[in-house]
Formats: C-alpha cells, sequence, structure tokens
C-alpha cells in the first residue's frame, strides 16, 4: 500500500551471479536497487514501471515476489511508492 513503511535489506539476485545461471527463480523474492532518474522510469528486467515525480534521483528498492507475480517499490525513507502485477520473464537479458 502506498504510505506503508517497510524494512528490507539491499539484496539482488547474487545467487545468479554466483551460480552463473541467466535464468530467475519461479518463485521466492527477488530484491533489487534501482537508481531512478528524472524521467521517473523504473527499469526492471526490461519492464518499466512509471513512478511518481518525487521519486526521481533517488535509489529504490523493487520487491519481486516471482510466484505471485507482483512487485513493491519501496524507497530510501521505507515508504512503499508503487504496487501492482508485475509478470516476469525468467531468462535474463
Amino acid at each position: 500500500m502506498p504510505g506503508q513503511r517497510l524494512t528490507c535489506t539491499f539484496t539482488c539476485a547474487v545467487t545468479t551471479f554466483l551460480t552463473g545461471s541467466r535464468r530467475l527463480p519461479a518463485k521466492g523474492r527477488i530484491e533489487v536497487v534501482r537508481y531512478v532518474r528524472s524521467d521517473q522510469v523504473l527499469d526492471l528486467f526490461g519492464k518499466k514501471i512509471k513512478l511518481d515525480d518525487d521519486q526521481a534521483h533517488q535509489y529504490v528498492t523493487a520487491l519481486i515476489r516471482a510466484k505471485a507475480g507482483e512487485v513493491t517499490v519501496v524507497n530510501m525513507d521505507g515508504e512503499v511508492v508503487h504496487e501492482g502485477d508485475y509478470r516476469i520473464s525468467r531468462t535474463l537479458r
């Protein structure tokens, strides 16, 4: 829910790097840290999410729940700034 505060750790698909795999998990949670530029577009593995103007020029963490097909985006203050559907391709580009 926007306005809700979450505590999260800043991790990403480290296992992909360590194992050499180019596939994302079919279940579980993926945490991705991204910098939002002035266009307010968050690019997650080729899928773009438009954020509010006040989210520009800061880091956010996207919490992707792979099996549920949902994403929650949290800013550095722990505020939820976006929630929605997110179907991800399991193959990294």
